[in-house]
């Protein structure tokens, strides 16, 4: 949760309506049984407890956003570290109307310069708003959590009305009521209510069971034997990544290139194939609960290593790529951007890419890619470095631009099944290469990877 709620000490002074803590909440969360962990103040950080009022504006530079992404790096760490020991996080809480932990407002206007002499001072004051956007810190935070594939709602308390929101927080803490509650082994709660729940060992899901002869050492395994006996293959995924795989927005249904891939595999394997959709950071546990066969999920090998998985052959390496203006040749490789204005999006991985390069004459970092190609568009960037899959849609919808044929960096793609499931893995090989000969894994690349 925000620093403030904890802490009301950090806030501008005399701006508070609460003293020390917000009481109400935080009793609430104790109530329940559940932890806390606070977000750093980007305010206290960059400017001190002696600072004064801003507004969005004036928090909306490079250096504070850049400063809020490092303090809030570290803490994303922690919420994909909690999510991958089995955790589920609700949501993050935030202030409304604050220049920096506003969630669905924040506050606006033209405050700027030394207010003891401004002779506009009354006009400036009065042209102060709330407006419907989120402040700059919890707009890293989300743009982080994007990157990292981390669904997580975001809520906001409204200090001036606390009594009405302490029912919607009692949702977030406990939505399947206090008896679920009760039965859970462990309960945390990240930033606002991140309630967790802690997925018990022992419910693995695994297809492996000791040998007739009883000899614990000799594990027999069963995971392709068990497809066959149900047959069906369910392919876990997070359609929220297209090309690879999305939702369609008239229809509804699930489309995209793994979706292709895992019927076509269905198809070589002669079993039908079920996909389901799930949350990114739900997936890995519930392949291991047994909810899924295999993930199918764009997912590469440093995604999937942080479990003790199976993984298939390579299927697709995916990188990140320079993308120009059609027709500008200046830039041919990574070297050519030396010197040049690169726009990359705002806590995603190709700006930590870009971030390292030496002797680019500019970063400008953009809320979101479509900004950026907006400016690149318009000659006010030489060139955006984003991923592949990204820049095939975009150029697909709008054209006008082309990919550097030389990738900036790149990851191996694989499948996942549980760790033991050798069987399993071994069919899902020999069904990749059968449709890499068949013809089924190149139409879809032509389909939904390649720039026409």
């Amino acid at each position: 949760m925000s620093h403030c709620i904890l802490n009301a000490n950090s806030k501008v002074e005399g701006l508070s309506e609460y003293s020390g803590m917000v009481k109400e909440l935080v009793s609430l969360i104790f109530e329940r049984g559940a932890g806390l962990v606070q977000l750093p103040c980007p305010e206290m950080h960059v400017y001190g407890i002696r600072r004064w009022g801003h507004v969005k504006e004036q928090f909306d530079t490079p250096h504070f956003r850049q400063e809020s992404r490092k303090i809030l790096s570290p803490l994303v760490d922690q919420v994909e570290d909690y999510i991958k020991n089995g955790y589920r996080v609700l949501a993050v809480i935030g202030i409304d109307g604050s220049p920096s932990c506003g969630v669905f407002k924040t506050c606006s206007g033209n405050w700027r310069g030394e207010l003891s002499t401004n002779e506009g001072l009354e006009d400036m004051l009065s042209h102060v708003s709330l407006i419907e956007e989120p402040g700059v810190f919890m707009e890293e935070l989300q743009n982080l959590f994007i990157n990292r594939k981390l669904d997580i709602p975001f809520v906001a308390l409204d200090e001036m009305n606390m009594s009405s929101g302490m029912e919607k927080y009692k949702v977030y803490l406990d939505p399947r009521g206090k008896k679920m509650l009760q039965q859970l082994k462990k309960v945390a709660l990240f930033a606002l209510i991140m309630a967790c729940v802690l997925t018990l060992a022992a419910c693995t899901g695994s297809n492996s069971e000791v040998s007739a002869s009883g000899n614990e050492n000799q594990v027999e395994d069963l995971s392709w034997s068990k497809i066959e006996e149900k047959n069906e293959l369910v392919v876990g995924l997070c359609a929220a990544y297209p090309p690879f795989e999305s939702r369609n927005e008239e229809t509804g249904d699930l489309e995209g290139f793994d979706i292709d891939l895992a019927t076509a595999l269905g198809q070589a394997l002669e079993t039908p194939v079920k996909v389901e959709d799930a949350e990114w950071q739900a997936l890995l546990g519930g392949l291991n609960k047994g909810d899924f066969d295999v993930l199918i999920t764009c997912m590469s090998k440093k995604e999937a290593a942080v479990e003790n998985v199976n993984m298939s052959d390579v299927y697709y390496n995916l990188n990140d790529v320079i993308v120009v203006r059609e027709g500008y040749d200046a830039i041919q490789s990574k070297d050519d951007l030396k010197e040049k204005t690169v726009g990359v999006q705002l806590g995603s991985g190709s700006e930590q890419i870009v971030d390292k390069m030496e002797g680019l004459k500019e970063i400008k970092r953009y809320n979101y890619n479509p900004e950026a190609f907006i400016d690149l568009k318009h000659e006010r960037l030489d060139a955006v470095v984003v991923g592949y899959a990204y820049a095939v849609n975009h150029i697909k919808k709008e054209g006008g631009f082309e990919v550097v044929d030389t990738p900036v960096e790149s990851a191996e793609i694989v499948m996942v099944m549980r760790h033991g499931e050798d069987a399993l893995t071994e069919k899902m090989n020999e069904a990749l290469q059968a449709v890499k000969e068949n013809g089924a894994y190149d139409q879809a690349i032509s389909k939904w990877l390649e720039v026409e």
